[in-house]
């Protein structure tokens, strides 16, 4: 039996890197608050929460990944809505990777000691702006009717296939909808 490889979905993939440039966010953001005392608490336990929801996160994907290698039609399923999503994308001028070029400069600057309060706060500004344009440039892409249409049936087939591939998915899936509450809250 041959074996079936799978590339990780462009919309996967773009949408990690997109995540961890909000994440770099996160710690410019940071590097200008003072934790106090207090407040470690609360921030102990967010993080136990992290842990485990990529815990979680990494058994889905391998679920998803052995669903994906024994299911030759999802496969195409998937890139039929890569296809579909890059189209799209590219009517638009849509350029994550340039936005993540642009956030590590960013962070580059940021952490420049020589960079002052004035100036850190512009570039934070100036990434908050970028970062909402590009969410702006996605949602347009997502509203597409033919793509959300192609969306759907890709995640109710997906999950779907997961669930007979493995039936621990659904107590993970469940497991991580209470997680993410929690972290919210």
């Amino acid at each position: 039996m041959s074996k079936i490889t799978v590339k990780a979905p462009l919309f996967k993939s773009l949408f990690t890197k997109l995540l961890l440039s909000f994440s770099i966010l996160g710690f410019i953001a940071s590097v200008q608050v003072n934790a106090s005392e207090v407040m470690a608490s609360p921030a102990v336990e967010q993080q136990k929460l992290a842990n485990r929801i990529g815990i979680i996160q990494q058994e889905l994907a391998d679920i998803r990944t052995q669903t994906m290698q024994s299911n030759p039609a999802l496969v195409d399923q998937v890139k039929t809505f890569e296809a579909t999503f890059e189209k799209k994308a590219k009517e638009i001028n849509y350029q994550p990777e340039e936005f993540l070029k642009r956030a590590q400069d960013i962070q580059q600057q940021v952490r420049d000691e020589n960079t002052t309060d004035e100036q850190r706060a512009e570039l934070i500004k100036s990434f908050a702006k970028e970062k909402q344009a590009l969410a702006k440039q996605r949602e347009s892409i997502m509203a597409d009717p033919e793509l959300s249409k192609l969306e759907i049936a890709l995640q109710k087939d997906t999950i779907s296939a997961m669930k007979k591939q493995d039936p621990k998915t659904e107590t993970l899936l469940k497991e991580l909808d209470t997680l993410f509450t929690q972290f919210r809250s």
